[in-house]
C-alpha cells in the first residue's frame, strides 16, 4: 500500500476549543500524492521508453520487432535498479514495516519524473515543459493543502476535511 498511499500512518489527533473557535490537529505520515502517483506514472513512461528504444523493426523478418537495437536508454534502467534496490528489500521483510521505509525510493521516482518530462522530440518539448510547470504547481498546492496533516499544525476542521476527502483519512 505504500506506493499508492493506501493507509497513511497515524501518529496523533486532538481538538482544542479556545473561546468557541475549535481547532484540530492531526499528524499522519504519508507522501504528496502528486509526487508519488506522478512518479509511478513517470516510472512507467521510463520503462516504456527503455523497451521501445531497445527494439527495431526488420522488413525481412516475420516478427514485428526485435530487441537488439543499438540505441538504448540507460537512464530508465538506472532509475529502475535504484528504485527496486530501495523498495524490494522491504517487501521481503516478514515483520511489520512502516511507510517511512518507502521514503528512500522517492528520489528515484522524482528522477523518473524529471526524465519523463524531458522526453519527446523538439516539436513536443514545449508541451512537456508546460506539463512540468503544471505538475510543479499541483505538487505545491497539494503540499499546502496537506501540510497540516504532516506537521500537526492546528487548523479549523474545514481545512482538514479537504485532506480527508483527498486521501480518505480521518482526523
Amino acid at each position: 500500500e505504500w506506493p499508492v498511499i493506501g493507509k497513511p500512518m497515524w501518529y496523533a489527533s486532538d481538538q482544542y476549543i479556545p473561546e468557541n473557535n475549535p481547532v484540530f490537529y492531526s499528524i499522519f505520515c504519508f507522501g504528496n500524492p502528486v509526487i508519488w502517483f506522478g512518479g509511478l506514472a513517470a516510472m512507467m513512461a521510463c520503462l516504456f521508453r527503455m523497451v521501445t528504444n531497445k527494439r527495431y523493426i526488420s522488413k525481412d523478418s516475420p516478427h514485428i520487432w526485435h530487441l537488439r537495437s543499438g540505441k538504448y536508454d540507460h537512464a530508465g534502467f538506472f532509475i529502475l535498479v535504484g528504485l527496486m534496490a530501495q523498495y524490494l528489500p522491504w517487501i521481503l521483510v516478514p515483520r511489520g514495516t512502516y511507510i517511512y521505509h518507502y521514503f528512500a525510493s522517492i528520489p528515484f521516482l522524482m528522477i523518473a519524473t524529471g526524465v519523463a518530462f524531458n522526453m519527446g522530440s523538439l516539436k513536443t518539448r514545449r508541451y512537456f515543459r508546460a506539463a512540468a510547470v503544471i505538475y510543479l504547481i499541483a505538487a505545491a498546492v497539494f503540499f499546502v493543502i496537506l501540510f497540516p496533516y504532516a506537521s500537526g499544525m492546528a487548523v479549523p476542521s474545514g481545512w482538514l476535511d479537504i485532506g480527508s476527502r483527498i486521501l480518505k483519512i480521518w482526523y
